[in-house]
């Protein structure tokens, strides 16, 4: 996502193409080169994705990330207007690419669909590795498990880990993606130690962030906004110890406290900080008055004011 757009520069084909929105008031080439110059991402190509995508792209956005895990159905075609019939079991990001490009060939999309099985996973002295082994048998083991359940649970298990092989021996287990995700099951409620990366779906912002609060756990959560006063809003409404904006591991370098709230925090101190310090120091209070020797004299009562 950080590559350049083809140009930011409106050509003459761009000038032909986007020559209705340039008549508008105030719009002109100005206004149609930043849009040329915009990048967005879209999660999700199915009924909301779909025709939001496609306005983007007629509209000339320079650059369009589509990101989804899921195929089309039949049953949803009629909702899902990116798709048609021939793509029926195709992935919906690859689906969406086509039609995008097929509306206007002078944006750039990028469907994201097979990233995660693309990491490298090795040993820990590889250079080349971008995630290591787990720390045990039983714990690999036990990560296994939260994907093994989360199909019978009602989630949609998209990349499966499990299945993932290995050419070096080790506690190594693939990377999993499952979405559908809910409270209530096993992926949810525990925390899972592991590469288990879990999509939960809610409608606003204040369902989201009634079910961060309303969780038991605390440690971290993040927001991805380009709106600073949702960014602030979120900082004062979640329930958490460590909160990002637009970082997605909210963690801070150790002069600041580390740590989570609730069930997220062992003891009563975090771990990093001031807070560390505080732990392994004993306080001392001393009150001093220094009066002036010329003029004071010797009073063992409290201040008075006259």
């Amino acid at each position: 996502m950080a590559e350049c757009a083809k140009s930011e520069l409106l050509t003459d084909e761009d000038r032909a193409r986007y020559q209705r929105h340039m008549m508008i008031a105030g719009w002109g080439e100005a206004g149609q080169q930043k849009v040329k110059a915009a990048r967005v991402f879209v999660a999700g190509a199915g009924g909301l994705g779909s025709p939001a995508s496609m306005y983007l792209a007629v509209a000339g956005v320079g650059r369009l990330v589509i990101c989804d895990f899921d195929t089309p159905e039949l049953s949803n075609l009629n909702r899902q207007i990116l798709h048609n019939d021939s793509r029926i079991g195709m992935n919906k990001a690859e689906s969406a690419k086509l039609t995008l490009e097929q509306l206007n060939p002078s944006i750039e999309v990028e469907a994201i669909s097979t990233r995660m099985p693309a990491l490298t996973i090795g040993p820990g002295t590889d250079p080349a590795s971008q995630m290591g082994p787990l720390i045990t048998a039983e714990h690999r083991d036990k990560v296994a498990s939260y994907v093994a359940g989360a199909a019978d649970e009602g989630a949609t298990v998209v990349v499966d880990g499990r299945e993932h092989e290995f050419d070096s021996n080790g506690f190594f287990i693939g990377v999993s993606l499952i979405d559908h995700v809910k409270p209530g099951m096993k992926v949810y409620d525990d925390e899972i130690f592991g590469p288990v990366l879990s999509v939960v779906r809610v409608e606003t912002y204040a369902d989201a962030v009634k079910l961060v609060n309303d969780n038991e756990f605390g440690n971290g959560v993040a927001i991805f906004t380009r709106d600073g006063g949702a960014a602030r809003q979120f900082e004062f409404d979640v329930e958490a110890g460590m909160v990002g904006v637009n970082v997605p591991i909210p963690v801070p370098v150790g002069t600041f406290s580390f740590g989570g709230w609730k069930n997220s925090l062992f003891g009563d101190t975090h771990m990093y900080g001031p807070e560390s310090i505080r732990f392994y120091t004993r306080g001392k209070v001393v009150t001093t008055r220094w009066p002036d020797p010329s003029t004071s004299v010797i009073d063992l009562g409290f201040p008075q004011v006259d």
